[in-house]
């Protein structure tokens, strides 16, 4: 797989923007045929909607400064301690910088050569700040170093360095030239890429989690559980068991609820998967299958 060379050489070579490093990640994604690279490659290129899509390596501390008046005095670009307003969410909001932007606007702000940006606080959290101290803030801003933009530019390019790295050191026939994609499981390569791109955290109330099963697993469409059962390596016994479940379960009535059948079923799997966690002989994640589970019944799992 040619692409895997060139992409390294491309993350290798300081002048190639990173934007055009990850368009041909996208292609990777789609010779992989891998859902989750394409995935965090489209919000990287796009940028991200909301914070639970945010990967950590683009949250950082916030530095709050503003511009004082009183009746003799004026003070400009002092720190300010948030500490004082009551309200706990804007007092988390105002203590946190989280980088939404894709990287083509990132690499713009960087190229610009300013110092630090400045994010102003509109006009009522100023108010809402001036009741609970004495002198009288006429500006307030979040300070943001540019040098968590190139912070956040260095992750992207070193964890997917080391995501090709690991993939072609334990699969390295993919370095072949043959136009055939090598066969690589599916469940092999979203371990390693999950290990390499978010340090490996992997969690039901992750969204980017639920949206990789939301691409495979359809409402009341029973064949698309199984097989999707199927490529995060639940054993095939496994698989056949519960279709045999689900089916006995809408029998009783239980057609767009989870049945007892079905709960026996994962509490027995929740069980064997903890008896072989010494030797990983049943390596799968729990909160995966029961995400697809909850996503064939159309119930909200967050």
């Amino acid at each position: 797989m040619a692409i895997i060379e060139s992409l390294q050489s491309d993350i290798l070579e300081p002048n190639t923007e990173l934007s055009s490093i990850l368009r041909k990640a996208k292609v990777l994604a789609s010779e992989l045929n891998n859902i989750e690279i394409k995935t965090w490659v489209d919000h990287e290129l796009n940028g991200y909607q909301s914070k639970e899509e945010l990967p950590e390596y683009r949250k950082f501390s916030a530095f709050n400064r503003g511009n004082f008046i009183s009746y003799n005095y004026k003070i400009e670009n002092i720190p300010i301690s948030v500490m004082c307003i009551p309200d706990e969410t804007i007092r988390n909001g105002l203590q946190e910088n989280n980088i939404y932007d894709g990287v083509k606007s990132i690499e713009s702000i960087v190229k610009a050569g300013e110092l630090n940006l400045k994010r102003r606080w509109p006009a009522d959290l100023i108010k809402l700040y001036n009741l609970c101290q004495n002198d009288i803030c006429v500006d307030a801003w979040k300070d943001i170093p540019i040098g968590f933009f190139e912070q956040i530019l260095d992750n992207i390019r070193n964890r997917l360095l080391d995501f090709l790295l690991e993939l072609q050191e334990k699969y390295p026939e993919i370095k072949g030239s043959s136009i055939d994609t090598p066969k690589i499981p599916e469940r092999e390569i979203a371990q390693i890429f999950n290990n390499n791109i978010y340090g490996g955290h992997f969690s039901i109330n992750n969204f980017d989690n639920c949206q990789v099963v939301q691409q495979y697993v359809q409402e009341n469409n029973l064949t698309s559980l199984l097989e999707y059962l199927k490529k995060i390596g639940v054993p095939s016994n496994e698989i056949d068991d519960l279709e045999i479940l689900i089916k006995k379960d809408k029998q009783d009535g239980n057609s767009k609820n989870i049945g007892s059948n079905v709960k026996k079923w994962i509490s027995n799997l929740s069980e064997k998967v903890m008896s072989s966690a010494a030797d990983k002989t049943l390596d799968i994640s729990l909160d995966v299958v029961k995400m697809a589970i909850l996503a064939y019944f159309g119930l909200n799992n967050t």
